[in-house]
C-alpha cells in the first residue's frame, strides 16, 4: 500500500542573527571562531547552532546565516539553506511584524 502524510503546518524562521529563533543559540567554535565557515564563507562566530534536528544521526547543526529553521511546537525539524528551502517549502502565511 502507498501512502503519503497528510499535510502539516509548521514554523519556519529564516535566521540572520543570533536570537532570530529560540532553538537556535551561539555557535561555539573555540578560538577557531574567526575561522570561515566552508559552506557559505561567513566567519563562525556569526552562525547559530541547533541541539537536533530530526532525521539527522548527530548531536546537532550550525546555522548559516540565511539559513531557515523549520519546526513544529516541540523540535527543530530541519535547519536548511534558503535555496533548499524555497524548493521544499511554500510559505502559506507571512509573519505578521508590528
Amino acid at each position: 500500500m502507498k501512502c503519503h502524510k497528510k499535510p502539516t503546518i509548521l514554523e519556519a524562521t529564516q535566521c540572520f542573527k543570533h536570537g532570530d529563533h529560540s532553538f537556535v543559540k551561539p555557535f561555539n567554535n573555540d578560538e577557531r571562531h574567526s575561522f570561515p565557515c566552508w559552506s557559505c564563507s561567513r566567519r563562525l562566530d556569526e552562525h547559530g547552532w541547533v541541539d537536533y534536528v530530526q532525521g539527522v544521526h548527530c548531536d546537532g547543526r550550525r546555522v548559516c546565516p540565511g539559513d531557515w529553521v523549520v519546526s513544529d511546537k516541540f523540535v527543530v525539524i530541519e535547519a536548511m539553506h534558503d535555496k533548499q528551502f524555497r524548493t521544499m517549502y511554500d510559505i502559506v502565511e507571512e509573519e505578521r511584524t508590528t
